[in-house]
């Protein structure tokens, strides 16, 4: 199994890497990604073996590595130009590869002219992909993050010695994302920070370090807040969001990881579609105007200059849907 990218989308494999081990219990799946996502899928029940693609490592090279290891099949769950190069370690007829979208899908959607529609969840696609593979119908399977005990205990002491009176009150936000046009407004997120505390929770900011501007400039509104952006792996960052009775982002790879994990998310989507998505029982805010979602992945700027996707997502809805999660937190909000 391939897929080297990203935090979300490997992370949206998981539920067709359970699916693969329920119907061949005895096959050893080896799955390849980047070296720096391995934390993503090492403690899947699924995988007996992870080949990873090291920083600045020659396609050639790993491909000679991946040949060593005498695949019989090759599930492509990336199909871009490195895995196309790769799953020619197996004859045609053993290769079977995801489709995301037709072209022309996405095409109208580049060209501005039309919105993204999408037909069906990314993770069923995946799913889809092992049906072919194995020639048949399988159940679906949950979105699954589990994370290794010596993470866990590392992050609960250190919660411990930052947060001694958490009573199971922390509240993680990953307040930043890759594009501007999913990023709902700094503001906005001191006003729902400042808020929730006022109301007795105790904040958690988390990202990586090119977040590190807008985690800093909340930090800066509410010094109570614990920054933990570009401090942890994602081994940690996992031991970290399963520790929140709530969990607050943008579509990022910090909500997928929540969802995973089965904690209530809330999440803020703009220019790209949740529809991509299984948010039940989670909780989604969009505005769904005549212009968004305008991007498959996200832009560096609103294409029509004023960003009513993200800027009309209200402080107040925030905070009603935030209440509803926190009411029913006590659930294990498991997803696909």
């Amino acid at each position: 199994m391939m897929r080297f990218g990203a935090m979300g989308d490997i992370l949206l494999t998981t539920p067709a890497l359970a699916a693969l081990r329920e119907k061949w219990p005895n096959t050893k799946i080896i799955y390849a990604t980047k070296k720096m996502y391995v934390d993503l899928i090492r403690t899947h029940p699924a995988i007996d073996e992870i080949i990873a693609l090291k920083t600045d490592e020659k396609i050639n090279n790993f491909f000679f590595r991946l040949k060593e290891m005498q695949i019989d099949y090759v599930l492509d769950l990336h199909n871009k130009a490195r895995s196309k190069i790769l799953r020619q370690i197996v004859p045609k007829n053993r290769q079977v590869i995801w489709q995301k979208r037709s072209g022309l899908e996405g095409l109208w959607v580049r060209l501005g002219l039309r919105t993204h529609q999408p037909k069906m969840h990314i993770a069923q696609r995946f799913h889809q992909a092992v049906e072919r593979l194995t020639e048949s119908e399988l159940t679906r399977c949950p979105m699954r993050y589990a994370v290794d005990p010596i993470s866990l205990e590392f992050i609960r002491k250190d919660l411990q010695q930052k947060i001694p009176d958490a009573n199971n009150n922390i509240v993680g936000i990953a307040p930043a994302a890759k594009w501007v046009t999913k990023s709902w407004p700094e503001a906005h997120f001191k006003q729902l920070t400042l808020r929730l505390h006022e109301q007795g929770y105790k904040i958690v900011l988390v990202g990586s370090d090119k977040d590190q501007a807008c985690c800093d400039a909340i930090a800066k509104a509410l010094p109570e807040a614990i920054n933990y952006c570009g401090a942890t792996n994602f081994a940690q960052l996992g031991a970290l969001i399963g520790q929140c009775k709530v969990f607050i982002a943008n579509d990022s790879g910090p909500m997928h990881m929540a969802r995973a994990l089965g904690i209530p998310t809330l999440a803020f989507f703009g220019s790209t579609s949740p529809k991509q998505f299984d948010f039940t029982p989670h909780r989604v805010l969009f505005q769904n105007l005549h212009c968004s979602p305008c991007s498959l992945y996200g832009r560096k700027r609103c294409p029509y200059g004023h960003l009513d996707c993200l800027n009309m997502i209200g402080v107040e809805d925030a905070w009603h849907a935030f209440e509803q999660l926190a009411a029913n937190s006590s659930e294990h909000f498991v997803c696909g």
